[in-house]
């Protein structure tokens, strides 16, 4: 039975809340700090809530005199910014979170409910809540139709859902552009990398899940083929470091490894060594913002497609516009071939790659939409009328159908077999997601006791 709500209808803006864990390096907090720019570029009033701690993007907000309520590890300062979080009064919260059970910020949101708010999500990894705590959330909000169509796979059976629909991360356009040919020189010249070699990159969180072992491999094959041919890697993680270290010498000679940064300005002196991004990622990507930014660069993009995993990166780079998306090491040596050889297809490629980005992704353009359902949130009277306004608005994509997996994968470029979309919807289901959680935390246990 769905919960009611008290009706909202409020000449004042709307004063909406973000509620994040941290305001550090990763993407979930980048794309916080971005919503709340974006809310804030809208008109309505804004706010932070990170309940664990601050990190070096809050001085994004600070710097748009958005307040900031910054918790930390111990009770009491949490308990501290929450009280201040409550206290600005807010209309909406909008969390962003993973989206499996979480106590600590369950606890805060039921802190802070009452029935004239509403409360969003953003659900990272598009898992399920099956717990009680989900009669908390009026709406969820989902990276993709890939992850929309996990999340609803992932539910099905479970009562009292909100609903759901697609609202991707925003992209701050402003941040990234393509470097001139000076430029690129410069850098290259400053990280010492030779000024005329051919360059492949990548940029990513030095996770081994993050990463394949497949990019590696290719580009071996690539060196080999291709005397000019270099790497940029910033991110690799210890578990790929081996492989590395296993490369022939003269391959090896020409894989230039960057350290890790804080900045966008940082970020894109890094990007503008890069002829090509590659993207090669065994989890796959619930979204993929560092694809983003690559393509805000003028790079074009290889990516890989996973399609039992997370496969948002087949929508963010659309195939053959913004880059290629591959699905496996013979397809991604081959397009690594392809845009080394053909600079017409390249030059294409970056041209298209930036404006794909301005025109789905930016700030206000996402923003909007936001706004849009946070004032359809407000006015619904009940969690089914906000389901079925949704599902109704053909602004949004709210419903994933059976047919979705092979139409997105068949929009890419890529295929996948029948087997492999049993598969997928199996391994979503509650009961597998709580078996492979356990597995994890075993595994997780195992390794701590060998070290």
């Amino acid at each position: 039975m769905s919960h009611i709500l008290t009706p909202v209808t409020k000449s004042a803006e709307m004063r909406i809340l973000t509620i994040v864990s941290t305001l550090t390096r990763g993407g979930t907090e980048r794309a916080a700090v971005n919503y709340t720019l974006g809310y804030q570029s809208q008109g309505m009033a804004c706010a932070v809530l990170a309940y664990s701690g601050g990190g070096p993007r809050k001085a994004t907000l600070d710097e748009r005199a958005i307040p900031v309520f910054v918790g930390g590890d111990d009770a009491a300062a949490q308990t501290q910014a929450i009280e201040q979080a409550r206290a600005w009064a807010p209309d909406i919260l909008h969390l962003h979170r993973p989206g499996l059970p979480d106590s600590l910020s369950a606890s805060i949101l039921a802190s802070l409910r009452h029935p004239a708010l509403r409360v969003i999500e953003t659900n990272v990894f598009a898992y399920v809540d099956d717990s009680e705590d989900r009669k908390l959330f009026d709406l969820h909000l989902l990276l993709s139709r890939w992850c929309l169509k996990k999340w609803v796979n992932g539910s099905r059976g479970l009562k009292d859902r909100a609903a759901g629909v697609v609202i991707p991360y925003s992209v701050d356009c402003t941040s990234f552009a393509p470097s001139s040919e000076e430029q690129k020189l410069s850098f290259r010249s400053e990280l010492g990398i030779p000024v005329d070699a051919f360059v492949y990159g990548r940029v990513g969180q030095p996770v081994e899940v993050k990463w394949s072992p497949l990019l590696l491999r290719s580009f071996c094959e690539v060196a080999e083929r291709y005397a000019d041919a270099h790497l940029v890697l910033v991110g690799l993680p210890p578990e790929l470091q081996r492989q590395f270290k296993l490369l022939p010498e003269k391959v090896r000679a020409r894989v230039h490894q960057l350290p890790i940064v804080n900045t966008d300005v940082e970020l894109q002196r890094y990007y503008g060594t890069m002829d090509v991004f590659v993207h090669a990622a065994d989890k796959g990507e619930s979204f993929g913002m560092v694809l983003c930014e690559a393509m805000l660069c003028g790079l074009p993009v290889i990516t890989l497609s996973t399609p039992l995993r997370d496969n948002s990166q087949i929508e963010v780079v659309r195939n053959g516009e913004a880059g290629i998306v591959v699905s496996d090491q013979c397809g991604f040596t081959a397009a690594m071939n392809a845009l080394h050889e053909d600079a017409t297809l390249r030059e294409n490629i970056s041209r298209h790659a930036p404006e794909h980005v301005r025109r789905n992704y930016d700030i206000p353009v996402v923003a909007s939409a936001l706004v849009e359902l946070a004032r359809l949130a407000l006015s619904a009277s009940s969690s089914a009328d906000l389901n079925a306004r949704t599902a109704r608005d053909p602004r949004y994509i709210s419903t994933s159908g059976a047919e979705d997996y092979r139409t997105m994968l068949h929009s890419a470029g890529v295929s996948s077999s029948a087997t492999d979309a049993l598969l997928l919807s199996a391994v979503n289901r509650p009961l597998a997601r709580k078996a492979i959680r356990l597995a994890r935390l075993a595994q997780q246990k195992i390794h701590k006791l060998r070290s």
